[in-house]
């Protein structure tokens, strides 16, 4: 009989934000994004900073709206919604002293 072993996968650290109304600009001057608005019928016009993320599956993977978050790996850029966010990250503990 064969025997198994358990793996877990090494997490690894990155750096993020998540967009505010107050802080858009900050945030694509940090991500080297820019500011962009989106004008739709149901919600009127709605700011998100467009990121440059290498390798997108989707276009709206580009777009931080209000509430999402930018996070910075090796990999580079990376937008998350909320929902995905908080499933993926949690805060990184600080160190026993």
């Amino acid at each position: 009989m064969i025997e198994t072993s358990k793996y877990v996968r090494k997490p690894f650290t990155v750096e993020g934000i998540q967009v505010s109304e107050e802080n858009l600009e900050q945030v694509a001057d940090w991500c080297g994004g820019h500011v962009r608005t989106q004008t739709t019928m149901s919600d009127g016009a709605k700011r998100y900073v467009k990121v440059n993320v290498r390798q997108p599956k989707t276009n709206r993977q580009t777009k931080a709206y209000v509430g999402d978050w930018i996070l910075l790996s090796d990999g580079g850029y990376k937008v998350y919604t909320q929902s995905a966010f908080e499933k993926s990250f949690q805060p990184e503990e600080a160190p026993n002293v």
